[in-house]
Formats: C-alpha cells, structure tokens, sequence
C-alpha cells in the first residue's frame, strides 16, 4: 500500500471512531464500538470470532435470517458479519469464506444498499443482545 493510501485510511479512521464516539456517547452506552482498520477480504476471512457470518443475498431463501442466526449468541462472545460491496459478493468469494467457517445469512428479502445493509445488521446485534439481557 503506498504511504498515501495509508495516510487516507488513517484519516477515515480516525472520522469513523468520532463519529463511533458520538454517536456512542448520545445513546448513553456505556462501551464504544471499536472501529478496526481497513482490511482486504482475505485478511477478514482470517478474523478470529466466535460467530462468523457473511450476508450473501444470492441463497436469502436457503438460510437463516441474521436474527435467526443470532440467536443464543452470549454478550461475551465475539461476533464478525461479512457484508459485501455493492453488488454483493461473487459466488468464488461466498465459498471462499464458507471454506472459512462462515455462515450465510439473508438480510431480508430486499437487496439493500451496503451502508444500509451495515446499520440494519447493527440494530438486530443490539436488538439481540437486549433481548439476551432479558433472558
């Protein structure tokens, strides 16, 4: 990666944890997301975590929905969803990562746009894991 590359994902970073940090302080949580670096696919496939999802729209009625797959996911465990760029995932990508230990899920039955499809994902993990503090 050239210094400039860098320099520009340093950057995005260091607006996204403001925003994280905000956005985090306004809900009254009491933990702040972390926001990791930018990562190519490969190095995401290699992520450890203790549930690894990746939203694949291409089998949305062959799988489980990610609230389905979220269930009995304990607030102690860790937990990466995969979700694609526009366009999604090729079908070489998906079998990349099932080949991994990840778990497709559908997000639903409309295709969603990326950013769209990302803050959907993190309202059923908070949805979820309210639901498992309930428990």
């Amino acid at each position: 990666m050239r210094v400039d590359e860098q320099e520009d994902q340093d950057k995005k970073r260091e607006r996204y944890l403001k925003i994280v940090k905000g956005a985090a302080e306004q809900s009254k949580r009491s933990l702040i997301p972390e926001v990791q670096p930018i990562r190519s696919f490969e190095e995401l496939l290699k992520t450890p975590a203790d549930v690894r999802l990746l939203a694949y729209e291409n089998f949305s009625d062959e799988v489980e929905t990610l609230p389905e797959a979220l269930k009995g996911v304990k607030p102690h465990q860790t937990c990466l969803v995969l979700i694609g760029p526009e366009g999604g995932f090729s079908p070489a990508e998906a079998e990349e990562a099932k080949g991994k230990g990840f778990t497709f899920v559908s997000l639903g039955r409309r295709i969603l746009r990326a950013e769209t499809a990302a803050i959907y994902a993190a309202s059923v993990f908070g949805y979820a894991l309210e639901a498992e503090r309930k428990a």
